[in-house]
């Protein structure tokens, strides 16, 4: 029996739609599987369009100064897993947007064991997207060992760990609706290596996408996931971690340090994208010294 406490605050009709029973292992994978057979298929045939129609594909090199592993396939696997990933963006934000839209306050008002059948497919598509994109970056993580890559296996299995947690007891929107809506900056983040593959790295389309993914990666993960996440959990402190419902004490710490790991993440890469973006508007430093001398 899944036991789910809502807020007093909310409306009587947010009240009766702010549940969701959870559902055993089998039925996730029965209600998962499809949906990680999907992205394996779009995949595949993104893998056998690029070779017909994009120059240079079977040939390609990753095209970033310092990540150049030479070797065949790994950045074919990293073009077709971007394409996907984009794919991926656009659909949580028609999975995601109508609901934050209609209801922007919920977030505010849910407490950790809410949950909404509206975001119930998003969350079973993202697990569903999480599990077929291990796939393809386990086995490089394994043959050449890259910091990025395991430290993206790390990441991929905690995600999997957790929505299995969310799904199957029925609980967490909390976490994963901002979670869910970071995703959406993975549109303008593929959209950048892309542009650089096919030869428009300079321009004016270019320099807009990188506008944008700025923009939205401080507003979708450094205010939505990071900031107000934890001005959210400073206010449920007590239902939470002092008085959690059935003994929840240790899965509610355990998501919270995932929570603050992916913050981390969040913030390095943020500050990576805001540095980037400050040398391209003012230059380097060492560009600008050397061009005085």
């Amino acid at each position: 029996v899944i036991i789910v406490h809502t807020r007093e605050g909310l409306h009587p009709q947010q009240r009766s739609a702010a549940t969701m029973s959870g559902m055993s292992m089998v039925e996730l994978v029965q209600a998962v599987a499809p949906f990680t057979a999907a992205w394996h298929v779009l995949y595949w045939t993104v893998h056998i369009v690029s070779g017909g129609i994009v120059a240079g594909y079977k040939n390609m090199e990753y095209g970033f100064k310092d990540k150049k592993p030479n070797e065949k396939g790994y950045t074919q696997n990293f073009w077709c897993s971007t394409i996907v990933s984009m794919v991926h963006s656009l659909t949580m934000a028609a999975l995601c947007v109508p609901f934050v839209m209609k209801e922007p306050n919920w977030i505010w008002e849910a407490n950790i064991e809410d949950t909404r059948d509206e975001l119930a497919l998003a969350n079973k598509v993202f697990l569903a997207y999480i599990c077929n994109d291990l796939l393809f970056v386990l086995p490089w993580a394994i043959k050449l060992g890259k910091p990025d890559d395991v430290a993206f296996v790390a990441h991929h299995l905690s995600i999997i760990a957790v929505w299995v947690s969310f799904i199957t007891q029925g609980w967490g929107d909390m976490f994963s609706l901002p979670t869910l809506i970071t995703e959406l900056t993975g549109m303008f983040i593929g959209a950048r290596f892309v542009m650089i593959k096919v030869g428009l790295g300079s321009s004016t389309l270019f320099m807009v996408n990188g506008v944008v993914m700025l923009t939205s990666w401080w507003y979708l993960r450094i205010w939505g996931y990071v900031v107000r996440l934890a001005i959210i959990l400073y206010k449920e402190t007590d239902s939470i971690y002092l008085n959690p419902v059935n003994d929840t004490f240790v899965r509610n710490v355990l998501v919270s340090l995932c929570w603050v790991l992916g913050s981390g993440l969040q913030l390095m890469w943020g500050y990576t994208i805001t540095m980037g973006a400050y040398g391209v508007v003012f230059g380097k430093k060492g560009k600008t010294e050397k061009s005085k001398e």
